[in-house]
């Protein structure tokens, strides 16, 4: 069981409520620090989590100065720039 009861588009206040929410049960509690609220995903990292988290929020707060890419994480970010504008 997830829950959806709560909304809200601020990634802090998400993260805060995957690690409090009771409403989700943690098999391994030390292990499922971080319960995500709208799948089955967990873990104990919480850039994990972060990163994670805007699979379902559609973030991608990683913008390229050479062109109109967005990536959700600095990794893809580097990727494309090294792919894309590096020679």
């Amino acid at each position: 069981m997830h829950c959806f009861q709560f909304e809200s588009c601020n990634l802090i206040d998400l993260m805060y409520h995957c690690r409090a929410c009771t409403s989700m049960p943690r098999v391994h509690p030390h292990r499922d620090k971080f319960m995500c609220y709208a799948c089955y995903y967990s873990t104990y990292i919480s850039t994990n989590m972060k990163n994670h988290i805007m699979t379902h929020t559609g973030s991608k707060p990683y913008n390229c100065s050479l062109c109109t890419f967005k990536g959700a994480s600095s990794q893809a970010l580097k990727y494309h720039v090294r792919s894309t504008h590096v020679q």
